[in-house]
């Protein structure tokens, strides 16, 4: 589905919402109580938000990647069945 933003990761905390890009950079940061349609990128105006919802998106990927339940990708050659 094609879409307006290069976002690839999001974390919602509160009425705050903060986009990052594949890199992990944060793009967009939106109030959802006062601006619902998410109209305003506050990202400029609001560094200490952004810094504390980064951060926890930051641990929180982090905790994913070292999940030891989480299922190993397999490599391309791998999955589709080259050896």
């Amino acid at each position: 589905m094609p879409s307006d933003t290069d976002a690839e990761y999001v974390i919602c905390n509160g009425d705050w919402k903060l986009l990052a890009d594949k890199n992990h950079k944060p793009i967009e940061l939106f109030n959802q109580a006062e601006d619902p349609l998410e109209f305003f990128n506050l990202l400029d105006e609001k560094a200490g938000i952004v810094e504390r919802l980064h951060r926890l998106m930051l641990d929180k990927i982090k905790s994913i990647e070292n999940d030891p339940l989480r299922p190993v990708q397999l490599s391309k050659d791998h999955s589709s069945g080259k050896h």
